[in-house]
């Protein structure tokens, strides 16, 4: 059984998750902008944006609390991406 010091270390880790993922879309989202793709590009960029994200995410997962999807997880990726969008997006836009 996981101790709570362990699951609290593995929330904080996933706000940074979060909060990692949600400028990786702004920076895609800046790159679509830059780049004035169509409609075809859009969708490959779409594509290979959200792969190389849960390929990311997974990847800091594993090492974050072993891949275990609990609800603190879900909660701190969400919280995470919340964070940056309030905090950090503006000024990065």
């Amino acid at each position: 059984m996981e101790s709570m010091l362990s699951q609290t270390r593995a929330f904080f880790m996933t706000i940074g998750i979060g909060i990692i993922a949600a400028f990786g879309y702004d920076y895609y989202r800046a790159v679509r902008r830059a780049f004035k793709l169509k409609k075809a590009g859009v969708f490959l960029g779409d594509l290979i944006f959200w792969l190389a994200t849960t390929v990311m995410v997974f990847a800091l997962l594993l090492q974050a609390n072993w891949g275990e999807l609990r609800m603190y997880v879900f909660l701190g990726l969400g919280l995470g991406a919340l964070l940056y969008f309030y905090l950090f997006s503006k000024p990065v836009s």
